[in-house]
């Protein structure tokens, strides 16, 4: 029977953030903040101030984040949180200081959204997109479930506010 004693455990080290902290994160200049998702994704809409769009899918990228800074701390996101977390652990794993965002640009938008939606009932104005930081492209034409349910609870929040 094989034994494992004496082989040693590598041990990845990189932390999940939430919104609010990785938001207050990426405003540090000693941070690079990088995109991990398709190019299609990366268009449709991304963070603002994203430093790099790193698309883990590529065939080229474990070559191309090599290139990335290590002076720096990496701040990575994905849709969800799963791609970024994989990448976050291979990077950790190569000398990278790492970070993401637990819940990837989904998370983002939604919590963007629903602090604007309460920013806006606060100082008793209605609700537009414009007020929401953070997101650039096409946030207006996003047509999945969330977006959807988004503009069920305006509505609910638009009537309240009447």
């Amino acid at each position: 029977m094989a034994s494992c004693a004496g082989v040693k455990s590598a041990r990845v080290h990189f932390r999940s953030l939430d919104v609010e902290t990785f938001a207050k994160y990426i405003e540090r200049d000693d941070v690079y903040v990088v995109d991990v998702r398709t190019p299609e994704e990366y268009a449709a809409g991304h963070i603002e101030g994203v430093d790099c769009n790193l698309n883990v899918r590529s065939a080229t990228f474990f070559k191309d984040y090599q290139s990335l800074p290590k002076e720096k701390t990496i701040a990575l996101y994905c849709k969800g949180g799963g791609r970024s977390k994989q990448v976050a652990g291979v990077m950790a794993g190569n000398g990278y200081k790492v970070v993401e965002l637990s819940v990837g640009y989904d998370g983002w938008v939604k919590a963007v959204a629903e602090q604007a939606v309460r920013d806006s009932k606060e100082i008793g104005m209605p609700f537009v997109v414009s007020h929401l930081p953070y997101v650039k492209g096409g946030f207006v034409n996003k047509t999945d479930e969330f977006m959807e349910d988004f503009g069920r609870k305006m509505i609910q929040a638009i009537e309240v506010a009447k």
